[in-house]
């Protein structure tokens, strides 16, 4: 009978040594990814908003959307093609009349339509090159770029559920909102 315990025993501890080696492999593998997933990001182009012949645009809005041409319109002024109709009623390029001097915006269209701004370009370049999220590691232009930071992120918010700004919460730029008064 204690040669029987004796081989249990040892096969036991075989069985637990091959479960550890297999979880230490694994997460050894899953951290080296994760590290490879860190550092690999698609290549990111700026787009020639002028050669454009077709448009993927913010579709968020009821009302209006912004296209990757740096435009904003009304549904009814988009064109099959997905952009926005350049002379269109309520066409309008590089819309910034909501946005703050802190890059933070009123509309969500107005700020992805401000965001593609030429001149913002610089501003975008260091955004890029200094960010930590792993949203914007997975851009591939300025337009993916502005959807992404447009939208409210955790930066826009105190205490997890009350807006730092609720009428200005969609940024681009590097500061926060600022804190509306109590």
């Amino acid at each position: 009978m204690r040669l029987y315990y004796r081989w249990f025993l040892a096969l036991l501890f075989v069985v637990c040594l091959i479960i550890f080696w297999r979880n230490y492999i694994s997460n050894f593998e899953t951290e080296e990814s994760i590290e490879n997933e860190n550092q690999v990001a698609p290549t990111f182009k700026w787009i020639d908003q002028k050669a454009l012949k077709r448009c993927r645009n913010s579709m968020q809005g009821s009302r209006i959307i912004a296209d990757d041409r740096g435009y904003i319109c009304e549904w009814s002024d988009r064109l099959s093609n997905g952009c926005c109709f350049p002379k269109g009623v309520t066409s309008k390029q590089y819309v910034c009349k909501s946005c703050l001097a802190n890059q933070c915006c009123n509309v969500y269209e107005h700020c992805v339509s401000c965001c593609q701004h030429p001149d913002k370009q610089t501003l975008l370049r260091s955004i890029l090159a200094n960010n930590s999220r792993k949203i914007l590691k997975m851009v591939g232009d300025q337009f993916e770029f502005c959807l992404a930071k447009c939208r409210t992120s955790s930066e826009s918010v105190i205490h997890e559920n009350h807006y730092r700004n609720s009428k200005h919460k969609h940024c681009f730029g590097t500061k926060k909102p600022e804190t509306e008064p109590s």
